[in-house]
């Protein structure tokens, strides 16, 4: 795709031509893309505020229910605040894509 990019094509059409030819619907994309963003954020936010406030007594624990790890200190938590604005970032990125392309997938 990089090469792509650097010859002058668009990347999204230089990626079509890799799955059969056929554009990929724009509005589709973005739906995907905030529906991630806003789970990103969602997810990291609870985590950091439940980290400061206790929402939940034992926080959610999905992999190694069994095994004995050592709790970590409050400050660890804090190191997930970064993906909070990551999730900001894909919704920002998301909304300028479907700005630009706003009204193209009628066209086709």
């Amino acid at each position: 795709m990089l090469v792509s990019v650097a010859a002058g094509a668009r990347p999204s059409r230089a990626c079509c031509r890799w799955w059969g030819g056929r554009p990929v619907p724009a509005r589709a994309v973005v739906r995907i893309a905030r529906t991630g963003g806003v789970l990103l954020v969602l997810i990291t936010l609870h985590g950091v505020l439940n980290s400061i406030f206790g929402f939940a007594e034992q926080p959610l624990v999905l992999i190694g229910r069994d095994l004995p790890y050592p709790q970590p200190g409050a400050w660890a938590n804090w190191l997930y605040l970064p993906a909070t604005a990551w999730g900001f970032l894909v919704l920002a990125v998301a909304g300028d894509y479907a700005w630009r392309t706003a009204g193209r997938d009628a066209s086709r």
